[in-house]
């Protein structure tokens, strides 16, 4: 155990004695930028540091490898594209960010929405043997819950627009979680947007908008009153 935890500080101590003990990045930018990498072991931490250096770009625009490493961690991203030592610049990484984000596999889809006796109790807006109705009050839970989806309230990193939603707009969001096969897969998971003024938006799991004689037909089939 004591060996893979040296290992797991490898990475971070080169990159601090190429980049921080040298003097090209302060101590305190170093350690924001480890927090903008989401791994456990800090894997990414010399390419961001390089990259740092090389581009010196705001802190925020490092969300990005948090997304990329989401997409390889899911086998959107495979093979070569995995390795981010290949990207030379944050323009790049955006790029392939930018062509498969939102890409989903079949398995993804119910992925998380079968084990219902994990959903929190006070998430839960209504429930039957057919669907599970669930309001996220946090972007942790709308990314558990729309896990698969396109909707930018699932997305990761600074692309989430969750809060926008909440805290600016003061909307309510609701996802449709079906417990049983829907004859579309489009429909394996639906969003509802509840505005102030008493407006409503539907969706389905690839973000497209719609119609309420449609989303009405969903709720009838699921049960929903």
């Amino acid at each position: 155990m004591r060996v893979l935890k040296d290992e797991l500080k490898e990475g971070t101590a080169r990159a601090k004695k190429v980049y921080v003990d040298t003097g090209r990045i302060p101590l305190d930018v170093f350690n924001q930028l480890l927090e903008k990498d989401p791994t456990a072991n800090k894997k990414y931490i010399e390419w961001i540091s390089k990259i740092y250096v090389r581009e010196r770009p705001d802190l925020g625009r490092f969300d990005i490898v948090a997304i990329f490493d989401d997409l390889a961690s899911r086998n959107i991203v495979t093979g070569e594209e995995k390795d981010i030592n290949r990207y030379r610049s944050l323009e790049r990484l955006d790029d392939l960010v930018t062509r498969h984000e939102g890409a989903v596999t079949k398995s993804e889809i119910k992925k998380g929405v079968k084990d219902w006796g994990k959903i929190p109790k006070e998430d839960i807006i209504f429930q039957n043997d057919k669907v599970v109705v669930v309001m996220p009050t946090t972007i942790e839970a709308s990314q558990k819950y729309g896990r698969g989806s396109t909707w930018c309230t699932a997305a990761m990193g600074t692309r989430n627009y969750f809060d926008d939603y909440r805290k600016r707009r003061y909307t309510n969001l609701y996802y449709l979680l079906p417990k049983i096969d829907m004859e579309d897969e489009k429909y394996t998971k639906i969003a509802v947007a509840v505005y102030p003024n008493g407006n409503k938006e539907y969706y389905d799991y690839c973000d497209r908008s719609m119609g309420t004689d449609e989303f009405n037909k969903i709720k009838q089939y699921l049960d929903i009153p």
